[in-house]
């Protein structure tokens, strides 16, 4: 799922998995894509695309970005699922 090669990929794997899960578990983005008529698949793959694309502009450097990259993730793919499906 996550496109990064670095010291950190374990890491970052980690919270990719536990980010992709939250979000596919949540009732908001259940709704949108309920609501939207998105299957599924879709669902995760548009997620999976915003995470990926999340990690690719991820500053590998920064300790405080570091401490908070799970809720980072979680909320800026949220709200990108929410404001910006169109379908």
């Amino acid at each position: 799922m996550c496109v990064i090669k670095s010291c950190n990929e374990s890491y970052l794997e980690s919270i990719c998995i536990n980010v992709r899960q939250q979000l596919l578990s949540s009732n908001v983005i259940a709704t949108k894509a309920l609501q939207l008529g998105v299957k599924d698949a879709e669902v995760t793959e548009l997620l999976d695309r915003f995470i990926n694309e999340w990690i690719k502009r991820y500053n590998k450097n920064s300790i405080e970005a570091k401490n908070l990259t799970g809720w980072i993730l979680l909320n800026t793919v949220k709200r990108r699922f929410l404001n910006n499906l169109v379908h």
